[in-house]
């Protein structure tokens, strides 16, 4: 079988049969291990011309392949079984060139035969390939504030989501996603969570609820607030109750079918700072289902996302349909003597099929990377900085659908103002088991 057999590394190239150093002498096979971490194989090459130079490159690609410095290029096997096919390519961690028992016979008439082995992935990446993202906002780049109440018309409107419709990522296997997130507001962008559902394709909207839509509560209106208004009550220290209760209803608990979730809350800062410690509860009817430990807020409490739970939604049945309707309930506990008030203006519900958060400060014009599990911001020059935390990743899988939600703070860690604005466009690269 002919093929074209290169190791890539940066814009360097080594043709394993070139037609003119090397003459790959028996074709190429690729092995096919699901189970594996990596596979290791070899090709059998004849080397013409220098031949201890090339042997001798060789193992200088395969020492770069085996670094581990995040500086250096990386070492990739580029494989297409005709010119007229696309190449995937497979990252190589290993390798080593052999001589055969005839070497010094085949030495002196310039020809040698040589065994090239080699570690790769066990997958094959094809081409960088744009991430087809978009929300109602019919932009490109897709356009996401810091707030879902929907409010204004396209392209601004109040949406805090951008998704991929099924069935238009391409390849076999679950690939890195590559994000790119232009700051469009007029100040820094400092912290930024990102959550993913791709496992619950009826599960679209609901995500976020209105701290005003709670039960019983009387809203407080406001301009800048999501959803126009803010819900706020007092509470003594020494004293717990449950400062907020939404109904969950039977729909949207069977769309989640036990999905799990982190909960994002913003605070709205009303004038004075306090102190609180908080526990959510799942309830149905009077019935306990499910609790959290008391948790310390995350942040100086004021106008600002708290990161506070991880749940699943419901805590049982995971996967199942039909499911009957819960009530969340947010409790609340002062930390200091006194009487203190809380107010929190909106609440999100961010599916974890893939989860990131980090600490960045990305100026106005600039944008925010996020290659799989690492990334860095570049200012409006294109100058690279690194990030001062991300933990988590995303991963693309193929044919599903993917919603992203977003949620950011300003530097100031006080300050997430719902006007926030960011664009989003990205790309991957389809992974396949065989080409």
């Amino acid at each position: 079988m002919g093929s074209n057999l290169t190791f890539v590394s940066g814009s360097t190239r080594i043709d394993l049969n070139d037609r003119i150093v090397f003459f790959l002498q028996s074709g190429y096979y690729p092995t096919i291990d699901v189970k594996a971490k990596t596979v290791t194989e070899s090709v059998k090459v004849q080397l013409r011309g220098s031949i201890s130079a090339n042997i001798q490159h060789l193992n200088q690609w395969f020492e770069l392949a085996r670094s581990d410095d995040p500086a250096q290029e990386k070492v990739y096997l580029e494989y297409k079984v005709a010119d007229s096919e696309t190449a995937w390519r497979s990252r190589v961690y290993d390798g080593a060139v052999t001589l055969g028992k005839s070497v010094s016979t085949e030495y002196k008439r310039g020809r040698v035969n040589v065994e090239i082995a080699f570690e790769r992935d066990p997958f094959w990446e094809g081409p960088e390939t744009a991430l087809p993202i978009g929300n109602l906002n019919s932009s490109s780049p897709a356009r996401v504030y810091n707030a879902n109440d929907g409010t204004g018309t396209e392209p601004n409107k109040r949406i805090n989501s951008a998704y991929v419709t099924a069935n238009l990522i391409l390849g076999d296997l679950p690939t890195p996603v590559k994000l790119t997130i232009d700051n469009l507001y007029t100040s820094n962008l400092g912290h930024l969570w990102i959550g993913m559902n791709k496992t619950r394709p009826n599960w679209n909207s609901g995500w976020m609820l209105e701290a005003e839509s709670a039960i019983g509560i009387t809203p407080v209106t406001t301009t800048d607030a999501s959803g126009g208004a803010f819900a706020q009550g007092q509470l003594t220290y020494g004293t717990s109750s449950p400062i907020l209760r939404w109904p969950v209803t039977d729909a949207l608990v069977s769309a989640m079918r036990g999905q799990r979730l982190r909960m994002l809350l913003r605070a709205y800062f009303t004038g004075s700072y306090s102190s609180f410690k908080y526990k959510l509860r799942i309830v149905s009817g009077v019935t306990l289902i499910w609790e959290s430990d008391w948790v310390r807020e995350s942040e100086a409490y004021s106008r600002s996302w708290l990161d506070l739970f991880e749940f699943r939604m419901p805590p049982w049945l995971e996967g199942k349909d039909n499911l009957s309707g819960l009530i969340l309930e947010l409790w609340a506990t002062p930390i200091k003597a006194g009487t203190w008030t809380w107010a929190f203006d909106d609440v999100m519900l961010f599916a974890e099929d893939g989860f990131v958060n980090l600490d960045t400060s990305v100026v106005p014009g600039g944008k925010l990377i996020i290659d799989g599990d690492t990334g860095w911001s570049e200012d409006t020059t294109g100058k690279k900085s690194g990030l001062k935390k991300m933990i988590g990743s995303l991963m693309l899988t193929p044919k599903a659908f993917h919603l992203f939600y977003f949620a950011m703070h300003r530097t100031i860690m006080d300050s997430a103002p719902t006007d926030f604005l960011l664009g989003i466009s990205g790309s991957y690269r389809p992974r396949r088991w065989l080409i």
